[in-house]
């Protein structure tokens, strides 16, 4: 070292700093580092999951003031939207919300209509007979999700017969069946209303079809409609479309 400073000083001022900067970093330096980086993921983490949490109460809301307008007017009217004879487009009046192709077609969509023309929802819809832009409500906590509702005749594998709120992101055909929320969000939302249990319960996922509709969604066995399944919460990435049984909270 004395040689060092001797020869430094006399010929190369800076080359004891740079053989010090030769030594690289102390293992306290590389822990602090760690930890620094650790402590960014763990915000980045908590900040998602607090986006998530956001999302998911949002979308409770949603669904529980949909679920007042139907009721509030079923009170007021003793009919149901969408199949009620009292407005634009009117239903059949048979007690059913029926899907395109069956009874007085595009209850189903026209329910949107009579609940904004009822002063139920402070929105307009169109009560076009397809999903299109105007005529059924998006969700503000999922992008591009979408909610239709209507009586299902028979069960579908694990899925029940009767009024089913469908939240699911528009398809190539006339309903909402490509999934939009993510395995993660998809179990929470299902906490919050039921038993947690994607097949089981009052909200349960579609028991149709992964491949296009819902990629990466559910761990099944054997071909649709599937009899079990469960939620893939290992895979962010995969997309669920819901159906949450309404049936008995039709007052």
């Amino acid at each position: 070292m004395t040689y060092c400073i001797r020869f430094s000083i006399a010929h190369f001022p800076n080359l004891c700093y740079l053989q010090k900067m030769k030594r690289g970093f102390t293992l306290v330096e590389l822990s602090i580092v760690l930890v620094i980086i650790g402590l960014l993921i763990g915000g980045i983490l908590v900040a998602q999951s607090m986006v998530d949490s956001t999302k998911v109460q949002r979308f409770v809301g949603e669904v529980n003031q949909y679920m007042a307008a139907i009721n509030n007017f079923k009170v007021k009217y003793r009919q149901l939207p969408g199949d009620s004879t009292r407005f634009t487009n009117p239903g059949d009046g048979d007690g059913t919300i029926e899907y395109v192709g069956a009874g007085a077609a595009g209850e189903w969509t026209r329910i949107w209509q009579h609940l904004s023309e009822s002063g139920d929802l402070n929105e307009t819809y169109t009560g076009g007979l397809l999903t299109a832009e105007g005529s059924v409500p998006e969700s503000a906590a999922f992008k591009d999700v979408q909610y239709t509702l209507f009586i299902r005749a028979s069960a579908y594998g694990y899925n029940l017969a009767g009024h089913t709120l469908h939240i699911g992101k528009k398809s190539s055909g006339t309903w909402n069946a490509y999934g939009g929320i993510s395995p993660v969000n998809s179990a929470s939302i299902d906490i919050k209303f039921d038993d947690g249990s994607a097949d089981t319960g009052d909200l349960r996922i579609f028991a149709g079809g992964i491949s296009p509709y819902q990629p990466g969604c559910m761990n099944i066995t054997g071909s649709p409609p599937y009899t079990s399944a469960t939620y893939n919460l290992d895979n962010p990435d995969g997309l669920c479309v819901l159906m949450y049984w309404v049936e008995d909270k039709l007052y």
